[in-house]
């Protein structure tokens, strides 16, 4: 830490740490917003923690599938395919590649803001049917 304040300065360390605190805290949204949404509402939402977890893993379970599914083979793609493409003159997608780089440059951004943005949304739609949701089914009349 000592060397990291002599090469950069206590501002610019300062900086660096707030961003990083506040990357985590915004990137853990699908845990507190549910969670504030919960504890802080009148009449209390039945299965608090069930509520949170589903919100949680619904946003992250999104997001790993769009990882999953569009950007790895993309990725691989870019690492394993264009190099042995790129001398023989056969790409013709370069737009795809300069958009893989801005996504790996920016994209860690983009994805904790939609993250947030999604967390929002789907406690606004969640909550208010969360009650009828827990229920028990009616019973079964023959």
């Amino acid at each position: 830490m000592d060397r990291m304040v002599e090469v950069l300065g206590w501002k610019l360390t300062a900086l660096m740490i707030g961003v990083s605190v506040l990357y985590f805290i915004v990137a853990l949204a699908p845990v507190w917003w549910p969670a504030i949404r919960v504890f802080r509402s009148r009449p209390r939402l039945p299965r608090p923690v069930l509520f949170v977890a589903v919100v949680a893993c619904l946003v992250y379970g999104v997001f790993f599938l769009l990882g999953f599914v569009v950007l790895l083979p993309l990725e691989a793609y870019r690492v394993f395919l264009l190099p042995e493409l790129d001398p023989a003159g056969g790409t013709r997608g370069h737009w795809l590649t300069a958009s893989l780089d801005w996504v790996s440059d920016y994209g860690w951004i983009v994805v904790v803001i939609a993250e947030l943005a999604l967390t929002i949304q789907l406690t606004r739609t969640l909550a208010p049917r969360w009650a009828h949701l827990c229920s028990p089914p009616p019973p079964q009349t023959s």
